[in-house]
């Protein structure tokens, strides 16, 4: 029995994109699998409102709406990498789900880097928050290259 299941995931970590759609075999997937899957859909689609929220506050220097925006995105990623601990994933999936949970952590480090930075008008750590938002959405193209085909 074949079961088509678009993953439609979606990250903008200012400016950037990812998006990628895999078909799935149902004979070849765990509930833990699909399960951890639509979390990843549920969650990116918190993470890139936030992830929104933090670039307009940025491009506006609403310093307020920034250290506001990174305790959501710090509370989003939190919580999300909290669910996928509790999946256990087939082997297809394990490189992908590894990626993803490091996708995450960097954008727990980034909002905290971001919100002390906004909070205490801190360039440096301000800096730091936007590297750790790179590091995230480039473990999450390594997560959607080790996604399956089949």
């Amino acid at each position: 029995m074949r079961l088509t299941l678009v993953l439609c995931l979606t990250m903008l970590v200012f400016g950037a994109s990812v998006t990628s759609v895999a078909g799935l075999n149902a004979n070849q997937v765990t509930d833990d699998d699909l399960n951890w899957i639509a979390l990843v859909v549920v969650a990116s689609g918190y993470l890139v409102q936030d992830m929104n929220n933090i670039t307009a506050a940025a491009n506006n220097l609403d310093f307020d709406a920034l250290s506001y925006s990174c305790a959501l995105l710090y509370g989003h990623a939190d919580t999300a990498k909290k669910m996928g601990d509790g999946y256990t994933v087939s082997s297809q999936y394990r490189s992908t789900k590894r990626e993803f949970d490091y996708a995450l952590d960097d954008c727990k480090t980034a909002a905290l880097y971001g919100y002390e930075g906004a909070e205490e008008r801190d360039a440096d750590k301000l800096t730091l928050a936007t590297q750790y938002l790179a590091r995230a959405t480039e473990h999450i193209q390594k997560s959607m290259e080790y996604m399956p085909d089949n």
